[in-house]
């Protein structure tokens, strides 16, 4: 039983870093404009709403480099402003 419970922690934590990952991977992604890589990390299960360390958001990132169709691409997956 202890066994089992430390497996399942194991694994909640691993997915919680991968998640994470994903989530900064998109950022960078809204950044740069690339609308393909986007669409990808929404579709493994990015956090669309992930904050990095300044507050920033893939959101609000594609918005301020004009990436109009990487913004509504994001707030159909869920981002808020």
């Amino acid at each position: 039983m202890k066994k089992t419970i430390i497996t399942l922690l194991m694994l909640v934590i691993f997915c919680s870093v991968v998640w994470a990952d994903l989530g900064y991977e998109l950022l960078q992604a809204a950044e740069d404009g690339d609308l393909i890589e986007v669409e990808k990390l929404i579709e493994a299960g990015a956090d669309v709403n992930l904050q990095d360390e300044w507050g920033n958001t893939a959101l609000s990132e594609a918005a301020i480099n004009g990436y109009t169709e990487i913004v509504e691409i994001l707030k159909n997956a869920g981002a808020v402003e």
